[in-house]
């Protein structure tokens, strides 16, 4: 389902950094007790959990076992929460049988995101709600005085690191062609000051050192990024935005 660019601590950093955008992604599924969740790419199950301790049966889905040896610790003997090793095209379980199902940064790496869509719209009940959450690479922003360095940049992320990044801004128009009902759209940018945590996320060290081997960006260019690296909080301004898009089977 997905390229393997991180581990369960990289989820863990994630899951602190984004803490207001899962609060409030939780508070938009409006988790009731009757509810069957999926939690489709689930990784190491903290969302899965939130979603268990809500009160809410909850089926955690991840294609990588490391994942969820982690996430069966997490979820001790809570009857209401199980995980599943499987690929998010191909899901053992009944139609219609999810009242509702989340995917919280999954489409970024999908190779195959309207197969995806088309088991979650099987796996769906009629007038069941599905949520996205995700990064728009694409979107994201340095605060560079070099606007060509910072596009360099961003570009390389969004097209070669996460080389399917651009499902997340088609994620709409795919829902729409496969018969979901978008009801909205939020958009929650998150600051980082500390570069060393932006290099822990991103990898910009070795984006730039690509960048400057492949004569995209000038030595000019590679010079100012150094100087961030030193610099760090004195100057240093990452914006990651994260979207929420809410949709429902009808």
């Amino acid at each position: 389902m997905t390229s393997y660019l991180y581990d369960s601590a990289y989820l863990d950093t994630v899951q602190r950094l984004f803490e207001a955008t899962k609060r409030r992604s939780y508070e938009l599924l409006c988790v009731l007790p009757t509810d069957r969740i999926f939690d489709i790419g689930c990784g190491n199950g903290k969302d899965a959990v939130a979603l268990a301790e809500m009160g809410a049966t909850v089926l955690g889905i991840d294609c990588h076992a490391e994942f969820l040896q982690d996430a069966a610790r997490l979820a001790r003997s809570d009857q209401r929460l199980r995980f599943l090793h499987s690929d998010a095209e191909c899901i053992d379980c009944p139609e219609e049988s999810a009242d509702k199902i989340r995917f919280d940064r999954v489409f970024q790496h999908l190779k195959n995101p309207t197969g995806v869509l088309s088991e979650a719209k099987r796996l769906l009940k009629p007038g069941g709600l599905c949520q996205f959450v995700d990064i728009d690479y694409f979107g994201m922003t340095i605060f560079s005085c070099d606007t060509g360095l910072e596009r360099a940049v961003v570009d390389s992320i969004a097209r070669e690191r996460i080389p399917n990044a651009h499902n997340v801004r088609a994620l709409p128009a795919m829902l729409a062609d496969c018969g979901f009902v978008v009801t909205g759209i939020e958009v929650h940018p998150f600051v980082v000051e500390d570069y060393s945590t932006a290099k822990y996320l991103i990898r910009f060290d070795t984006v730039v050192d690509q960048l400057l081997r492949r004569g995209e960006i000038t030595t000019t260019q590679y010079g100012e990024w150094q100087r961030y690296e030193e610099a760090s909080g004195a100057m240093f301004r990452l914006v990651i935005p994260l979207i929420i898009i809410m949709a429902y089977k009808p």
